[in-house]
């Protein structure tokens, strides 16, 4: 997954400075709390990282066949599995997370930065970008005002979903306001002990939030295209 054209700090001759600002530029748009704030007037959702979902609190996302009353139907096509039907992340991949998480909402940034491989793409319902040093990593930690409390990771595939509950949290940054409380979903790529991939979805099952690239290696809902 490669950063937009132009977009990658790394191919940039402006020095560090230039491209720290860049980079805070392009995330202060994309930050948690814009995501959380807009579906309770548009009903539009991650992350999140920090994004809301467009579930709402305690929604799940998932769909599932409800049973008439009192008819007898033919056994059918099996109802699509709901995300709370999907079994739990590992625990290996959860504590990477749950690391992540406490790390930031104490305003650790520079332990929160520790829990990122290099490079690792992020995407907070924009286009994908590439940070490829833990100076890049430390500022989209710190784009992200809330702070956030695990409640469930699923496994999904190649990919697991962490549900969150938004908090206030302490350090560079912090100003979570009307998010807090709010839930914000996102799907993390843990390889070899560390956050490869950082992508604001808005189901707990990985289905994208409204302007956000699908997910590599799942399949696309009808009219979107793969990223």
């Amino acid at each position: 997954m490669a950063a937009p054209a132009g977009r990658d700090c790394a191919s940039r001759r402006r020095g560090a400075r230039g491209c720290h600002d860049g980079l805070v530029r392009r995330q202060r748009a994309r930050t948690w709390t814009a995501s959380v704030a807009a579906p309770a007037a548009a009903a539009v959702v991650l992350v999140a990282g920090c994004g809301g979902g467009t579930g709402g609190s305690g929604s799940t996302g998932g769909s599932g066949a409800t049973a008439g009353s009192g008819a007898t139907t033919a056994p059918g096509p099996a109802a699509p599995r709901a995300p709370s039907a999907r079994p739990a992340a590992s625990a290996a991949d959860t504590a990477v997370i749950r690391r992540w998480a406490v790390a930031l909402r104490a305003g650790r940034i520079s332990q929160a930065t520790s829990a990122f491989a290099l490079p690792a793409v992020v995407s907070n319902s924009g286009p994908p970008i590439t940070l490829r040093s833990a100076d890049e990593v430390a500022v989209f930690n710190i784009t992200l005002p809330c702070g956030a409390k695990v409640v469930r990771v699923l496994d999904i595939g190649r990919y697991v979903t962490a549900t969150f509950e938004l908090t206030a949290r302490r350090g560079p940054g912090a100003g979570c306001g009307a998010g807090v409380g709010q839930r914000a979903y996102t799907a993390f790529l843990i390889r070899n002990g560390r956050i490869a991939a950082w992508r604001r979805v808005g189901t707990p099952d990985g289905r994208p939030s409204r302007g956000a690239p699908v997910l590599p290696g799942r399949t696309p809902p009808p009219g979107t295209q793969a990223a």
